[in-house]
């Protein structure tokens, strides 16, 4: 999939799980995002809604369970 030039950053059907034992945490599944070149955004929501989760998925510091992450 090629990301078009207006768009710096694309997100496909992202999934992050947390797991310990048996236990399963899901923070999102199937998370769609295009942010825009020069386009500026906020993440706004409660503590544990997986924002800080996703800002480290997008930065390249951990890996989703499923989807893709391309960059313009």
């Amino acid at each position: 999939m090629s990301v078009s030039p207006e768009i710096a950053i694309r997100a496909v059907g992202l999934s992050k799980i947390f797991r310990s034992g048996a236990a399963e945490l899901v923070i999102f599944a199937g998370l769609d995002l295009e942010v825009a070149r020069g386009e500026r955004l906020a993440l706004v929501g409660e503590s544990g809604a997986g924002k800080s989760t996703l800002v480290y998925l997008l930065g390249g510091l951990d890996r989703p369970a499923e989807g893709a992450i391309y960059f313009g």
